[in-house]
């Protein structure tokens, strides 16, 4: 498969792995293996975001509203509730929503990271982050 971004033409390969880089590539079996824990990270996240809704909203009904919620609408919901929660002072009200915006951007990177397309350069080097599927063509 060949991904061309810019006017730059890379080949992706199609069997997972990006062409030129054999399969007991050991630099991609750690990009894997990478990517395995940022996943694994932002499941935790989710599920720290999720409790975190829970606590803010402060309804038995509050898990029933955050399940299946994506990462995003739990920070947005997250955020708009801190910011008319009373019960906390000033000072905890602007740290929770710095660490919120902490949140957003993490989980901007794991989706760069796991949603771009992986390649490679010249000669099998380095697998690097190429672009992403949705804003690029393939020939």
């Amino acid at each position: 498969m060949v991904l061309i971004v810019g006017g730059v033409t890379a080949d992706v390969g199609g069997g997972g792995r990006p062409s030129g880089l054999p399969p007991e590539s050991v630099e991609y079996d750690r990009l894997l293996i990478a990517l395995g824990r940022v996943v694994q990270e932002s499941a935790q996240l989710e599920n720290v975001l999720r409790m975190a809704f829970c606590a803010l909203v402060g309804s038995k009904y509050a898990a029933i509203v955050a399940a299946g919620q994506q990462v995003n609408w739990l920070i947005e919901q997250c955020r708009a509730v801190a910011r008319e929660y009373r019960e906390i002072s000033d000072e905890h009200r602007n740290a929770l929503l710095e660490v919120l915006g902490a949140c957003r951007q993490a989980n901007d990177e794991r989706r760069r990271l796991v949603h771009h397309v992986w390649g490679h350069g010249p000669g099998g080097t380095r697998p690097s982050l190429v672009a992403r599927i949705a804003t690029t063509g393939f020939v």
